[in-house]
């Protein structure tokens, strides 16, 4: 089996990040690897501020993207804070860009052995209009990836196989 040397957690600050991240530390503290998390604001996002800009609001992309990365930097400061994994293997990084192509590609750049990523608790519909990134990523990550649920995620889509079951 290849050495898993480099993980990497692609969070996103949902209601489940500390779950998803507590899991990531847990992984590689159990497989002696170093940590990266990664989190990309949508770029779609920042083109929306900049249009608001644009109509006289004293609002900036540059400012929007500069205050979230702090604001995120600090809710990963304290999740790395809350548990034992050592500052020297652990580094955040922060993007703007589409998320699956620029968690592609910081884990390509990083060279990381393997991604962990979470799921978004999506309706069909949303899903249907939006798609899913953790989807994306399967489809086309050249990297192994891991698919993180939490309790909640994962009750929820064991209801989902029982009714299906229960139905045929």
């Amino acid at each position: 089996m290849k050495e898993i040397r480099k993980l990497m957690v692609a969070i996103e600050f949902s209601e489940n990040a500390s779950e998803l991240f507590d899991f990531a530390v847990g992984l590689a503290s159990k497989l002696n690897s170093d940590l990266v998390a990664v989190n990309v604001i949508n770029e779609r996002d920042v083109d929306g501020i900049s249009k608001v800009a644009l109509m006289g609001y004293e609002i900036s992309g540059e400012n929007y993207v500069a205050r979230l990365k702090e604001d995120r930097q600090r809710l990963l400061d304290s999740l790395i804070q809350e548990t034992a994994f050592p500052q020297k293997r652990f580094k955040s990084i922060f993007k703007v860009g589409h998320p699956t192509e620029t968690l592609i590609h910081v884990a390509v750049e990083e060279g990381a052995d393997m991604i962990v990523a979470g799921i978004k608790a999506h309706t069909e519909l949303e899903h249907f209009l939006v798609g899913s990134v953790a989807e994306k990523l399967f489809r086309h990550s050249p990297i192994t990836l891991v698919s993180f649920r939490d309790e909640k995620s994962a009750q929820r889509l064991k209801k989902r196989v029982r009714l299906k079951l229960a139905g045929a």
